[in-house]
Parts: structure tokens; C-alpha cells; sequence
């Protein structure tokens, strides 16, 4: 314990300021990793996802950014129909619109979002229930409930064959929901343009829309539900006479692309940040490694008498790699622990802000791309540990020590 406390005062923070700006290194460079990871199997879940757009003849309808101060509600309601008129005689299409927020008794006390789907996008999207049966659409507004599934986190308060009576935005009325199927935990949704960007559906409703539904639905929602629909057996002329159509009604700019070229939009800035990250990682890792070997080196040169003398008397070069593993082991535990702990605050403040889209859940408030992460960060330190003290007792077994005793 008394040659451990030696390394740590007399060697590790003999320069304080240097080892800190060390430590500061060391933090950049594990949270670069951690973020990295968790990044890159966020994205190969928004890949798999995207995979069932990725066809030909699915195009996905996008705002054109000119009309980004576009107000849904702008749009004469005699307008409306007929857009969608010419849409059911031209094409197949899917559905989707996430947005309204609901206010249900819940043990989170959270706000609800909808998340409104018709069967085509239902079957191409492959949302999956934990426990109950197929979404179901052959409903009836007039006679029945409107069948839906719940995420995880409503499934305490509203098990399966719960009713749920509210009001939908969409409708702009009260209605009765009734429990069909609660989703897995971490049931989520890849944005069509950042692939790893996810809305998890934990404190989600999902309810189907069908072309009853979506007649009686307002203005407001048609339009809203356009900008996210995806056109199922279109070409690049079909499409593009779509969007002239829509331009000639409305008055707005849609742009219709396939989920090719929306991931070849998503790649061009994510390639790029990611290669920065990696860049950036390895700089920080070299001046770690290059720094940490010179100052030890250095430190053992200034203070070789007092090595000599008063503290290394008897000890071998393994006793000296042990305590130097020892101390690097706790450094970059430390740094660890930071970047999960961070992680994990971040994940509580989702929680407490009551933003059920980002709300997800995880082992001790980590997802399970973040546990890669944290795995990612161990290995890459382990490895770094290893060389910078094989490094440092390869150049202090060089340094003549007076008295010999390390031989």
C-alpha cells in the first residue's frame, strides 16, 4: 500500500496539472466511444427496420424544407379530399401519423402520444404485441370500440380487454379504446431520415386507422398524415405527378423519395460525423498513451535516488507492473463509471421530463446498446492499460538504478 500510495503522489500526480488534463483526455475519449457504439447499434436497428421500405416501388413523403413554416391547418378542407381521391385511384399507400398527446391516468404520470397506423403500414412496418393478437381494422366507429395495442409501460394500468375512454384529436371527439395487445418493452420507430434516431412507443397508444376513421378524421390530421405517407407501388413519374398534384391543391412542396435515397441523405452526414469521432478518439487515445508513458518515464528519471533508496528496495519489476495496472485500472474506472453515470442521468431526466417518446427502459437505466457501449469503453481501456505499462516497465528496466535492487 505504501509503494501504491509513492506511484500515485510521486509519479501519476507529481505534474497535477498534467495528469489532469490526462483525465480530461481519457473522459473525451470514453465518451466518444460509448457514444459512437451506442450510435452505430442504433443505427443497424433503423437499417433493419428501413430494410421493408427499402424496395422498389416505395417511395416516402417528406416536407419539402421551402415549406418549412407550413401551417397544417392552412389547407381549405374541399381541398383535402381530393388530393386522397386521386390517391386511391393511382396508388396503394401506408399510413402513419405520430404526434397527439393524450391525457390517461398512468402510473408515470406521463402524457400519451398516439401513434395512428392503417393495415398497410401495419403489415410493412411489423410492429409486434408482447401479449394479445393482431392490430385489428375491420371495425365500425358507430358500434364498436376501436381495438388497440399499449406499450409496456400502460400495460399495468391497462391490461389486455382494458377500455379506455378519451378523446382523439383526431376525431375531435370522445371514444372508447379497448386493450387489444401491449408491445414489448422498447418497442420503437426509426426516423425515415436519421436512422439512428428511435421514438420508443413504452407509454404509446396505437391505434388503427381505417377508411372510416380517416374520412371522419379533421382536416388538420389528412394533411399532417401526408407528409408521412408512403406510397407502396409508385415510380418516379407516378410520384412525381403526385407531388405536382398536391402542390396544384395545396399549395406546398412534398417530395416523394425512396428509403434509398433517404439512407444515402442520412450517410452523407452520419459517415462524416462518425469518421470525426473515430479521428478525434484515436488523437485523444495517442496523446494518453504517448503522454502517460513519457510522464512516468520522466518522473522515475527525476526521483531515481528516492526509487533507489528509500521505496523500491526489494521489489521486482512484476510487483512494479502490478502496482502500475492497479493504478491505471482505477483511473480509467473511474472515467467509466462517469460516462454510465452520465448516461444513466440522462435517461432519468427523460423519465422526470415526462417525454414518453424518449422514456425507454434498461439494467440500471442503461439500454442495451448503451451496456455495448460500456462494454466497448472497458476493451478499448483494457488494451490501452495493457501497452501503456508494458511501455513504461519496458523503459524503466533501461534507466540505471544506483543500487541494482530491481534486477
Amino acid at each position: 500500500m505504501k509503494n501504491f500510495s509513492f506511484f500515485i503522489k510521486k509519479i501519476f500526480f507529481k505534474r497535477w496539472i498534467l495528469s489532469i488534463t490526462l483525465i480530461f483526455f481519457l473522459l473525451s475519449a470514453n465518451f466518444l466511444i460509448f457514444t459512437a457504439v451506442r450510435s452505430l447499434f442504433l443505427t443497424r436497428g433503423g437499417y433493419d427496420e428501413m430494410s421493408r421500405l427499402n424496395k422498389n416501388g416505395i417511395f416516402v413523403s417528406n416536407l419539402d424544407p421551402s415549406n418549412a413554416e407550413f401551417d397544417v391547418t392552412s389547407v381549405e378542407p374541399k381541398r383535402i379530399n381530393g388530393v386522397y381521391d386521386y390517391i386511391d385511384k393511382n396508388f396503394k399507400y401506408a399510413l402513419h401519423n405520430e404526434g397527439d398527446l393524450i391525457t390517461i391516468p398512468n402510473d408515470k404520470s406521463m402524457d400519451v402520444p398516439l401513434v395512428y397506423m392503417n393495415k398497410e403500414y401495419y403489415d410493412l412496418n411489423g410492429l409486434k404485441s408482447k401479449v394479445g393478437k393482431k392490430l385489428y381494422f375491420d371495425y365500425s366507429l358507430k358500434s364498436d370500440k376501436i381495438p388497440v395495442f399499449v406499450g409496456a409501460g400502460l400495460s399495468k394500468n391497462y391490461p389486455i380487454g382494458a377500455e379506455i375512454k378519451t378523446e382523439i384529436p383526431a376525431l375531435g371527439r370522445k371514444v372508447t379504446l379497448k386493450v387489444q395487445g401491449i408491445l414489448k418493452k422498447n418497442e420503437c420507430h426509426a426516423n425515415y431520415y436519421a436512422l439512428n434516431s428511435m421514438s420508443y412507443y413504452n407509454y404509446s397508444i396505437i391505434i388503427p386507422i381505417n377508411k372510416e376513421f380517416f374520412m371522419k378524421a379533421n382536416s388538420a390530421f389528412k394533411v399532417d398524415t401526408m407528409l408521412e405517407t408512403i406510397i407502396i407501388n409508385g415510380s418516379k413519374e407516378s410520384v412525381s405527378n403526385l407531388s405536382k398534384e398536391i402542390h396544384d391543391e395545396w399549395k406546398i412542396k412534398v417530395n416523394f423519395n425512396s428509403q434509398k435515397e433517404n439512407n444515402e441523405f442520412f450517410e452523407d452526414y452520419y459517415v462524416y460525423r462518425m469518421r470525426l469521432i473515430v479521428i478525434l478518439t484515436i488523437i485523444f487515445l495517442a496523446i494518453i498513451i504517448g503522454v502517460s508513458i513519457w510522464n512516468a518515464v520522466v518522473c522515475v528519471r527525476l526521483m531515481k535516488k528516492d526509487f533507489t533508496i528509500n521505496l523500491l528496495v526489494g521489489m521486482s519489476y512484476k510487483e512494479l507492473k502490478k502496482i502500475l495496472y492497479k493504478s491505471f485500472a482505477i483511473i480509467f474506472t473511474l472515467n467509466i463509471l462517469v460516462v454510465s453515470v452520465y448516461s444513466a442521468m440522462c435517461r432519468v431526466i427523460a423519465w422526470k421530463s415526462k417525454n414518453a417518446l424518449v422514456a425507454s427502459y434498461g439494467f440500471l437505466g442503461l439500454a442495451s446498446n448503451e451496456w455495448l457501449g460500456v462494454l466497448a469503453m472497458i476493451l478499448v481501456d483494457s488494451l490501452i492499460g495493457v501497452i501503456i505499462v508494458e511501455c513504461i516497465v519496458k523503459r524503466i528496466k533501461k534507466i540505471p538504478i544506483s543500487l541494482g535492487v530491481m534486477q
